[in-house]
């Protein structure tokens, strides 16, 4: 089954895995969720939902190249973007 059958519907984080880079990236910019940005001493990081699981992508500003990719399915990678969430209007 190919990236573009598999994004219809809900993928795990295994299969988002094994995946390519490019396909990876066509993924999160037709399913991901933004969640936020956050810099680093040495790098930019964005941090993105799909599915039940959250990417986080490192990248050297000044390149802007991809540095790398992290795969989590735990909320504590949520940490650091926590001041950059508005919860506001879940809390009514």
């Amino acid at each position: 089954m190919s990236a573009l059958c598999r994004e219809v519907g809900i993928m795990r984080m295994s299969e988002f895995e094994l995946l390519c880079r490019k396909e990876q990236l066509a993924i999160l910019q037709r399913k991901g969720i933004y969640v936020g940005k956050r810099k680093t001493t040495k790098f930019i990081k964005l941090l993105f939902q799909l599915d039940s699981f959250y990417i986080e992508i490192s990248y050297v500003s000044y390149r802007l190249s991809i540095h790398k990719m992290r795969y989590c399915d735990s909320a504590s990678i949520l940490d650091p973007y926590l001041d950059q969430i508005d919860v506001e209007y879940l809390v009514a």
